[in-house]
């Protein structure tokens, strides 16, 4: 599809504009959370875990 440079011009003026970067110290924000998840995550699992084998073990 031809978009006609006219009508691009109206919707993206030409000139210097930037792309909206990140700054860095939210991603470092961003990283830190995800990590914490992570841990929670695996945490979790440890524990569901133990009890399962906790269950499964007393069984016998």
């Amino acid at each position: 599809m031809f978009i006609p440079y006219e009508i691009l011009v109206l919707f993206f003026p030409p000139g210097d504009v930037e792309p909206s970067k990140i700054p860095p110290s939210s991603l470092l924000h961003i990283f830190i959370l995800f990590f914490i998840i992570a841990l929670m995550f695996i945490a979790t699992m440890i524990v569901l875990r133990k009890r399962l084998c906790q269950k499964f073990c007393s069984r016998e």
